[in-house]
């Protein structure tokens, strides 16, 4: 049920298509803050659809070609794990809780931004030094309640005429290429290749032969605290089938066989990770591995006997249920202040989805059989 039409899918990567990538994972965006990220998304897309809308909830939905028919959503979370201010003590250090999972042990000794009402601030991550820890307190992971921000003052007064109780902390971490040029980094790539990844779609679909379905972008929101958004999402747009783009972990680095029983083997640059199991159609599962194999795009299987945390979770069962699917960009260290990724994956994934949605036809049947 693919397009017949030739699509090269190794194009090079110019520096326009780099600075957006760059631009969209330095914004900050975590959960409960989205507005900036979505303004700039809105802008980047809007070329390419015929209408754009935020909902209550912060969801940003583009719609092109609306009255197609199947209903095609294309979903990606722009939120991104964080901190928030929870207390500012007699000294002026700032005392945090996690915005979504983190670990405990990757925030200490980090640059962090404070985005305050006045604007971003500096801090750093700190602890007790060192030194003066007994060997049982070294062996242990230092909790949250023991780390601080230190913003440079010297008081409460001080600190709060920069900072209040109630701001999203960022870690403070760039965009960069490694020397082989396939290979980037950034604070957090989930699932902000996503956002770019669909955004790419987007841009294929629309420079190519004409299509059928109507596709539906959405950028959703608080995805980190609890799939909060999609839920929202998916009610009003009435979908027939779902393609949820997220970040799958790889096990391509030492010390994971135990994940490899779990994760299978993906890697890095092996293309995007395909989820089967009852939280992914199988019309839509077999729509992309056809695909895959009539263009030389490769891809990797992920067993997901149970739902995964993913936007697909929910988008599932939304109203009567909807055809869903999970694809996944390959990405090692999530969920930490610099996550690796490959440049590779990104074009086939989105040009995988680009196929498929172009292939869609008016009498595309999504029930399994």
């Amino acid at each position: 049920m693919t397009s017949g039409i030739l699509l090269a899918h190794n194009q090079p990567w110019n520096e326009e298509r780099l600075r957006v990538l760059q631009q969209i994972t330095e914004t900050p965006s975590p959960s409960g803050f989205e507005t900036t990220i979505q303004s700039l998304i809105a802008e980047r897309i809007r070329k390419y659809v015929d209408n754009v809308k935020i909902d209550i909830m912060g969801n940003l939905i583009a719609a092109r070609k609306p009255a197609g028919h199947p209903r095609v959503a294309l979903l990606a979370h722009c939120d991104e794990i964080g901190l928030m201010i929870s207390h500012i003590s007699q000294e002026g250090f700032l005392y945090f809780l996690p915005i979504g999972i983190l670990d405990e042990h990757i925030t200490l000794g980090r640059r962090v931004t404070i985005h305050s009402r006045g604007g971003p601030v500096l801090g750093v991550v700190g602890s007790r030094q060192v030194g003066v820890l007994s060997p049982e307190e070294k062996a242990k992971v230092v909790s949250f309640k023991r780390q601080w921000i230190d913003i440079g003052v010297d008081s409460r007064d001080e600190a709060e005429k920069l900072v209040s109780v109630g701001d999203p902390v960022t870690f403070n971490s760039p965009f960069e290429r490694f020397r082989d040029g396939n290979l980037i980094v950034a604070k957090e790539f989930d699932d902000k290749l996503g956002i770019f990844v669909i955004m790419e779609t987007l841009r294929k679909v629309s420079e190519r032969e004409e299509h059928d379905a109507a596709v539906f972008f959405v950028s959703t929101v608080q995805e980190e605290i609890g799939l909060r958004g999609s839920v929202t999402a998916a009610y009003q747009i009435e979908p027939h089938a779902a393609f949820v783009v997220d970040i799958g972990w790889t096990s391509d680095v030492p010390d994971t066989m135990l994940e490899k029983q779990d994760l299978g083997d993906t890697r890095l640059g092996a293309g995007p990770i395909i989820d089967k199991g009852a939280n992914n159609s199988p019309v839509l599962v077999q729509m992309l591995q056809d695909a895959a194999r009539e263009s030389g795009i490769p891809v990797q299987l992920r067993a997901a006997p149970t739902p995964i945390a993913t936007d697909a979770k929910v988008v599932q069962l939304s109203r009567g249920g909807v055809a869903t699917v999970n694809v996944n960009i390959p990405a090692r260290y999530t969920h930490t202040p610099n996550a690796v990724a490959s440049l590779k994956d990104v074009e086939h994934t989105s040009e995988l989805l680009a196929r498929v949605v172009l292939g869609l036809k008016r009498t595309s049947d999504f029930i399994p059989r």
